[in-house]
C-alpha cells in the first residue's frame, strides 16, 4: 500500500514493506514513476543517484518481462 503523508512534500511517496519484500525502490516521486514505467532504466536512474534501489535489482527485470510495449501514439479511434 502506497501513502502520502499528510506532513510530506507531493514528491514524497511511502510504501508499507511485507515480509517478504524483494526490492524496495526509494526516491523522488517523478523518478519512481520513471523506474516503473521503464523498468530496464532503473539501474541508470540509481547509478545517478535519482533512486535508491535495496534488495534484489533483478526483481526489476521480471517487472519489466511482464509489461507490454506499445505505440504511445496509436489510434484511439480509427474511421
Amino acid at each position: 500500500m502506497c501513502q502520502t503523508p499528510k506532513d510530506a512534500t507531493p514528491a514524497t511517496v511511502t510504501v508499507n514493506r511485507a515480509s517478504n519484500t524483494q526490492l524496495t525502490v526509494s526516491g523522488p516521486k517523478a523518478a519512481l514513476i520513471g523506474a516503473l514505467l521503464q523498468p530496464g532504466a532503473a539501474a541508470e536512474l540509481a547509478k545517478a543517484g535519482k533512486i535508491s534501489l535495496t534488495g534484489d535489482e533483478s526483481a526489476l527485470e521480471t517487472l519489466g518481462g511482464l509489461l507490454d510495449t506499445f505505440d504511445p501514439s496509436f489510434n484511439i479511434v480509427t474511421p
